[in-house]
């Protein structure tokens, strides 16, 4: 079952140059926080990560 589940998951996986809308956005989020574990995808990749205001300032060179 698991393995069914990974593999429709990823083959509907949103790929890296995809633009997506608002709504697709709003509708992936409602689906991921209806998961029983909406923390990591079926292969053990973070979904959702926690970053301070401080930490995305510096990754985009906004401090020094």
């Amino acid at each position: 079952m698991v393995k069914v589940h990974s593999y429709t998951s990823s083959k509907a996986a949103v790929k890296g140059n995809r633009r997506l809308s608002v709504q697709e956005v709003d509708a992936l989020i409602g689906e991921l926080l209806t998961l029983e574990n909406p923390y990591n995808c079926p292969h053990g990749r973070p979904t959702i990560i926690a970053m301070t205001k401080y930490e995305l300032e510096k990754k985009f060179k906004r401090v020094v």
